[in-house]
């Protein structure tokens, strides 16, 4: 986590201007992925039930390491680092919350790590594999539910990347567990 050095901060709420193209390009490509990930699952080599479940497991596995990547890049930026599962929607989406005051670049890195570093695994894995072979399939099952999992609703990794990139980059976001999102800025003299 960054220290303040020296410098006074004052709490302030962003305005968020999204573009016309932004919901669009988000919910083509998470049609996009989806339905990636629903063709690796039909087309997906299955001579027994054990191999049916391998892309189950691969699905879990992948919301697991991406939850824990963004977990290890906020521990790495000296956060409190804490797992949940959000009920209250109803669908079980599992997050991570990075508690301390973080600079804007540095939440960039947290919400960006897991799409970087997963995506590059599973298309190495995709490059170096046989088409169409089981692990080629397993690597395009990583490969659109991470991505998937990055661009799907409205506090994704995709979507907090877009509002942050639009602050200064001297702005520190405060996040508390169980509390909303803070935004603080360089306090200016009136």
């Amino acid at each position: 986590m960054t220290q303040n050095r020296g410098l006074a901060y004052e709490p302030f709420e962003p305005s968020w201007t999204v573009g016309p193209f932004f919901p669009l390009a988000v919910g083509v490509a998470w049609a996009l992925f989806v339905l990636i990930d629903m063709a690796a699952f039909l087309l997906f080599p299955t001579q027994t039930l054990a191999m049916a479940i391998v892309p189950v497991i691969t699905v879990c596995v992948t919301f697991v390491l991406h939850e824990w990547l963004h977990a290890l890049v906020g521990w790495w930026y000296g956060c409190q680092v804490s797992f949940g599962i959000d009920i209250k929607r109803r669908d079980l989406t599992p997050y991570v919350v990075s508690a301390g005051t973080k600079t804007r670049n540095e939440q960039l890195v947290i919400s960006l790590a897991p799409l970087v570093v997963l995506n590059e695994v599973a298309l190495v894995v995709i490059a170096l594999s046989v088409p169409f072979s089981m692990v080629w399939f397993l690597g395009v099952v990583v490969f659109a539910t991470n991505t998937f999992g990055s661009i799907q609703g409205v506090d994704s990794d995709i979507a907090t990347v877009y509002r942050l990139w639009q602050l200064p980059s001297t702005i520190r976001i405060r996040d508390r567990k169980g509390q909303p999102r803070r935004f603080l800025r360089v306090k200016t003299d009136d």
